[in-house]
């Protein structure tokens, strides 16, 4: 193993670019990579993958699950495994970054972000629709029913 990545662009226009090691572009490259885009509670995650047909039904391969199983010959220890990106990132490809893991093993992994709605409450403000209220913890924030739609 060199330690060198290379770089396999994803998309018709390579919009995201996945990162793999020297040892698995050759493979990899053989065939033309999409994106997977995978939207979750605290934001979204990229994915490589390609479709192939197999027995006349098309089929979706994850790049990561195709460098664990076939490039690193390591078998799903149960269908409950998933691939885990150690660094948190889903294209960093590499093969000191991927491992199986289950979801609970995943969940306790993971690095919470935050969303806009606890954003905007840690900043003091509650947002609803286009208005923005802010507020004070001594004081409650206001209510649904004060807030009025001018549009009608």
């Amino acid at each position: 193993m060199s330690g060198r990545t290379c770089i396999i662009p994803l998309g018709a226009n390579g919009q995201y670019q996945a990162i793999v090691d020297e040892e698995d572009y050759a493979f990899l490259t053989q065939w033309r990579w999409s994106y997977k885009i995978s939207q979750w509670k605290y934001g979204q995650k990229v994915y490589a993958r390609r479709h192939q047909r197999i027995n006349g039904v098309r089929k979706t391969i994850l790049m990561h699950v195709q460098i664990l199983e076939e490039r690193m010959g390591k078998e799903r220890p149960s269908d409950i495994h998933t691939v885990h990106h150690i660094n948190k990132d889903s294209l960093m490809n590499r093969r000191r970054n991927l491992e199986w893991a289950t979801p609970s093993t995943q969940s306790k992994e993971q690095k919470k972000r935050i969303t806009k709605a606890e954003k905007a409450a840690f900043d003091g403000c509650l947002t609803n629709n286009q208005n923005t209220v802010p507020y004070h913890h001594d004081h409650p924030p206001p209510s649904q029913q004060q807030f009025h739609d001018h549009r009608q």
